[in-house]
This record gives C-alpha cells, structure tokens and sequence, in this order.
C-alpha cells in the first residue's frame, strides 16, 4: 500500500489529490483503503460527497460504526450547495472531503464555485480535498493546479493518458512512458503516482 503524505504546510496530513481511473479501475477501493489504513486517525472529520453512492458496492460498509463519517448522496446539480454547506460546517477542523463521480456536474468544471474556493484556501481552513473522477481533464484547472499528488488508474481513454503525462510527468523518454502506461493496461488495479512536490517523481504500484 502507498501512503502518500504531503510534507509542507500547516499539517503533514493536509493534502489535495485527484484519483483518475476508468469505472472498475480501482480508484474507490484505492481511497478507502487510505482513509481505513494509512490515513486512518490522520482526520478528525471525513465527508463523502457522492451522487452514486447507493450503487457503488466499494462504499456500501463505508461509515459504519465510524463517527467521523458523513455521507452525502446528492443530485449532481446540488454539489455546489453541499460544498458550501461542509464547508461552513467544518471550516477550521482537520476535515478531508471526498469528492465522487462528480463530472458530470457544472460545479466541477466552472472557473468559479466553492470547488475553486477550496482548490485555493482548502488548507488554511484545515480541509483536504481528494477528488475521484474518470476524466482529469473534465475538473476545473483551479484544482488541477493546486493538487499535490495525481493517482493514475487505467482509463481507455489515450488522450487522457497522454495529457496527464504531459502535464506531470516531466521529462521521460518514449520507453518509459510506455512500461508505466502497459502496466496500467496488464496489471488490474495497479496505478501511478505522480508526486507533485518536491522531489517531484512518478512511481508504479500493484
């Protein structure tokens, strides 16, 4: 299991990440295998903001006997109020917030809102913000370039790959690409972490 932690700021354990994979890829599964293993204790508050909870099997234990978790199954367009409102509930507390198949939602992808919001002040109000999405590229610019660690699942989608490699990969020769992106493709449920921070290196793990 890969524990990531980001080393600068007010909290070793404040930390913005984006989780991009296809349905199935393991992303889910990935998070609550952080938050119950090396994340567990690391927040006081855990909030789950997810329209497709009921039908995610992955989550379907997610809270039980665990006060510090609270579900939030909404309409897609109604993230922007839920956003608002843990925000002003949790405002000062070590709170992580999970964001979940949200994609498809205006407030996601908009230059303004309260994910903009968090994407820039998240820390000094004691929230991390981890978003799980299929599509990178689809979540609004102001979160994609505050985040400190990207986690790569496969997707089928190419161009997405090749973007996200792009953006964060930094300088890698045309075989490297190519082992670390067969691995996602050959190996179920392996992933790539791309630390955004410094040291600034992008890892394969199974």
């Amino acid at each position: 299991m890969c524990s990531i932690k980001y080393e600068h700021g007010p909290r070793q354990d404040t930390l913005q990440r984006c989780h991009c994979g296809a349905t199935n890829s393991g992303k889910s599964r990935f998070v609550v295998d952080q938050i119950y293993g090396p994340f567990r204790g690391k927040f006081d508050y855990i909030v789950l903001i997810c329209p497709t909870f009921t039908h995610n099997k992955t989550y379907h234990w997610l809270g039980e006997n665990d006060p510090r978790m609270d579900v939030i199954v909404c309409e897609q367009h109604t993230v922007e109020k839920w956003l608002k409102l843990v925000r002003w509930l949790f405002v000062g507390t070590n709170t992580l917030i999970i964001l979940d198949d949200c994609a498809t939602s205006k407030d996601v992808k908009g230059r303004t809102g309260e994910l903009v919001n968090l994407a820039f002040s998240a820390w000094h109000m004691g929230m991390s913000i981890w978003v799980l999405t299929q599509k990178l590229m689809g979540i609004t610019s102001s979160l994609r370039e505050n985040v400190a660690v990207i986690v790569l699942f496969y997707t089928p989608s190419a161009k997405t790959t090749k973007a996200i490699f792009d953006d964060y990969a930094g300088e890698l020769s045309p075989d490297e690409y190519k082992g670390l992106v067969s691995k996602l493709k050959e190996r179920k449920f392996s992933y790539l972490v791309f630390l955004l921070h410094h040291p600034y290196w992008v890892k394969s793990f199974e």
